[in-house]
C-alpha cells in the first residue's frame, strides 16, 4: 500500500467523495482524480494539507512511521 492508497482509504473510511477532497484542497475535481489514478503528482503542500486535514503525520501516510 502506497500513500496514495492510504489516502483513498483515509477518504472513503470518513464517507468523503473525490469532489469532497478536491473543495478542501481548493482544486478541481478532475485535478483530484488525477492524484488518485496516479496520474499527476501532488505537491509538498498539497499532500501537507492532507495530513494536516485528515490529523494524521507525513510519515504515517507514507508508510514510514513506527509501528506499535
Amino acid at each position: 500500500m502506497d500513500y496514495i492508497d492510504r489516502i483513498r482509504a483515509l477518504r472513503k473510511a470518513q464517507g468523503l467523495t473525490q469532489k469532497d477532497m478536491a473543495d478542501v484542497l481548493g482544486v478541481a475535481t478532475s485535478m483530484y482524480n488525477m492524484y488518485e489514478t496516479r496520474q499527476r503528482r501532488m505537491y509538498v503542500e498539497t499532500f501537507a494539507t492532507l495530513c494536516s486535514y485528515f490529523g494524521v503525520s507525513a510519515d504515517d501516510l507514507l508508510g514510514t512511521g513506527k509501528e506499535e
